[in-house]
């Protein structure tokens, strides 16, 4: 059996180290911006845009990939509920990546990371709860995510006050951190339960929801576009960075249980391919005292070679059916 290609120690040392970038970068960024940068600003908008955009992909890319994880029993242990809350913060930072800076723009952001942090925290509920989530409740998640950002589009003046000169409002701030706490909660459980059932993917999740904690917790403490501002943004661009490395690496698998399959079947199809030409040069044979006997049997281990590669599902049954059946006409007994 082809194992996926995930080194448990290798992705153990590679989180604690990212966690520490993390803090690292919160921490730097954070100093910078009440010491020497503390005036510096960079308002750069299709360069913000171009960041949230293809952090917004990677996320509804790897939403829908668990959703079809889930189906094949493979992925980490959460698969739709980290679906929901991924492909959820990916529907509304594209929205904030939309629209122009100001209250709508912060409002946008603050949903994403809310709602994120609240979908993510059902890991901490109980197995009954969470084994309840459907792909049906995904795509709802997501509907409602979509209506909710159109709406906001489109009547900005209802969308609540999120800043108030060049400070952060404190609904903006409350939602911001109410999203990080839950996001660092949800990460010490996903710990916990890859020590339970060791899931390589729950690692990368661990480190996906620190991340965006760790991001979420520096909104308060930042000012829009300043030096603490990017670094947080960084944070999440790196954080989509890692679920794209979960994405990658489920692809890699697949794409070697494939090419380990198509091996198997090529070389019992050479090998029975040959037995079926020895089968025939001894039927021809004029001291052949078994000609028709053997014909039919040859007949029966070339449908059945096909059947077995044919259904590739059922692949080890099938081709220990044809090889028991080729050694009965070897030795050209009744199977």
């Amino acid at each position: 059996m082809l194992k996926q290609p995930n080194s448990p120690l290798r992705f153990s040392k590679t989180i604690v180290i990212t966690i520490l970038l993390s803090a690292f970068i919160h921490l730097l960024t954070f100093a910078l911006a009440k010491t020497t940068l503390s005036q510096w600003r960079w308002q750069h908008i299709p360069f913000h845009s171009a960041v949230e955009v293809i952090g917004s992909v990677i996320a509804l890319l790897v939403c829908f990939l668990l959703i079809n994880l889930e189906q094949s029993k493979r992925g980490t242990s959460f698969n739709l509920v980290i679906a929901a809350a991924i492909g959820t913060m990916g529907v509304f930072d594209i929205a904030h990546a939309l629209v122009k800076p100001g209250n709508l723009f912060v409002w946008l952001h603050s949903l994403a990371t809310f709602f994120g942090g609240l979908l993510f925290a059902i890991v901490l509920l109980k197995p009954k709860f969470t084994n309840a989530i459907s792909t049906r409740f995904v795509f709802v998640v997501l509907l409602l995510s979509l209506i909710i950002s159109i709406v906001s589009i489109i009547f900005p003046q209802h969308v609540p006050i999120m800043v108030q000169q060049t400070r952060f409002a404190s609904l903006a701030t409350f939602m911001n951190m109410f999203g990080g706490i839950a996001l660092l909660f949800a990460a010490i459980k996903l710990f916990f339960v890859y020590k339970q059932y060791k899931k390589s993917d729950d690692l990368l999740f661990i480190l996906h929801c620190s991340m965006f904690g760790f991001a979420a917790i520096m909104f308060q403490q930042s000012f829009l576009w300043d030096v603490s501002w990017w670094g947080w943004h960084l944070l999440r661009l790196l954080a989509y960075g890692v679920a794209l490395w979960f994405a990658l690496q489920n692809e890699r698998y697949l794409f070697l249980q494939l090419q380990s399959s198509n091996e198997s079947l090529l070389q019992q199809e050479k090998a029975t391919q040959a037995f079926l030409d020895s089968a025939k040069n001894v039927s021809q044979s004029p001291n052949n005292s078994k000609p028709r006997y053997l014909l039919a049997s040859q007949m029966q281990l070339s449908l059945l070679t096909k059947k077995a590669i044919l259904n590739s599902s059922q692949q080890v049954p099938n081709l220990c059916l044809v090889g028991n059946y080729a050694m009965c006409l070897a030795k050209t007994l009744p199977c």
